[in-house]
């Protein structure tokens, strides 16, 4: 019997868990590859703790697509004034 990953995070409506299912989750490559940077890069934001909240099983990481496409989301500013959040 195949066991599923629970991941806790942002709530999100039927919809959403619809396609996030239907999903896989990246590996930090295809976030890298995504993100437009390296993965060197995305080490070091993991490391630091400023990036999209991913998920860690002994030494692989991955990432959710719909958690990582709404942190961003949330990052969204309107002016340069706005600054860093």
């Amino acid at each position: 019997m195949a066991r599923e990953l629970l991941v806790s995070g942002p709530r999100r409506s039927k919809g959403e868990i619809a396609a996030s299912a239907a999903e896989r989750l990246w590996s930090a490559a295809e976030y890298a590859d995504w993100r437009g940077c390296s993965v060197q890069a995305a080490a070091h934001e993991r490391c630091r703790g400023g990036g999209p909240p991913f998920i860690k099983l002994r030494k692989r990481v991955y990432y959710d697509p719909c958690v990582v496409r709404a942190w961003f989301a949330q990052h969204q500013v309107n002016s340069t004034a706005e600054g860093e959040r």
